[in-house]
């Protein structure tokens, strides 16, 4: 399954926003479901799919 995969991603997405990203070499509409933006470069985590939708949140900083 692809929900808990950690992945980077190359744009901003806002709240709530659906874009297209790509993942494993195919286009897929991804939704932040996190209440800040995500940014270019950010590490998220597939919460779950809709559809043909990924649901992201932005992976928390681990503290060590």
């Amino acid at each position: 399954m692809d929900i808990g995969k950690e992945i980077q991603i190359d744009q901003i997405i806002l709240p709530q926003q659906t874009v297209r990203i790509t993942y494993q070499g195919t286009n897929w509409s991804a939704t932040n479901l996190d209440i800040h933006d995500l940014q270019r470069g950010d590490h998220v985590i597939i919460v779950g799919i809709d559809g043909n939708t990924l649901l992201l949140r932005k992976v928390q900083q681990r503290k060590i």
